[in-house]
């Protein structure tokens, strides 16, 4: 059965078993067992259900305890101050499980100059200056992050799926953002047309 979108139907512990065979993993502290009530902690059962799949990723990746490891629920609005942006890369970094070996994250913001992200990976030190001010996140920086991954580790990607007005970034292999299309119905984008 599918919703009005075409998703696959299906109960949300299905869901939640169904998402990890296609290469979700749970972040520590996190299994089989537990993850579930921690989904119904983020969402309702209604919404799980009436939203199948693209809610369940959304509670996955929540910002502040993720359950999935390679999942990150992403505001677009996540740049509140200074700091952000390295806070941004260190969690890149980590939904690729260090896959984008990224070192000595920081940011600077010097009154009347551009907030500036520098970060080194091996011997190379990178420079990266968004070009949106305010609290809207330049999704420039996170697809030059995903080049980056690409370089570093080719098996790995960045993808991602709007859901409502935020975004779901996910790190998987070409092979498990293709099962889960297959399985799922979700239309997992490369991280590189991300606006």
């Amino acid at each position: 059965m599918r919703d009005l979108f075409g998703r696959r139907s299906a109960p949300i512990d299905a869901q939640l078993r169904t998402l990890i065979a296609c290469g979700l993993r749970f972040a520590k502290g996190y299994n089989d067992q537990n993850a579930l009530s921690a989904v119904l902690h983020e969402e309702t059962r209604a919404e799980l259900e009436a939203h199948p799949y693209l809610r369940m990723l959304a509670a996955l990746g929540t910002e502040e305890d993720p359950i999935a490891e390679n999942l990150w629920h992403l505001s677009p609005h996540y740049i509140r101050g200074p700091g952000d942006y390295a806070k941004l890369a260190e969690r890149v970094r980590a939904i690729t499980d260090w896959a984008l070996p990224l070192e000595d994250v920081a940011e600077t913001a010097v009154e009347g100059e551009p907030r500036k992200l520098t970060f080194r990976i091996g011997d190379k030190v990178h420079e990266l200056v968004p070009a949106i001010d305010g609290d809207r996140v330049d999704f420039a920086i996170v697809r030059r992050l995903s080049e980056l991954l690409e370089t570093c580790h080719p098996s790995r990607r960045l993808f991602f799926i709007w859901v409502e007005d935020s975004v779901v970034l996910a790190c998987l292999t070409a092979e498990g953002r293709s099962r889960l299309g297959r399985e799922t119905g979700v239309d997992l984008e490369w991280v590189d047309v991300l606006q």
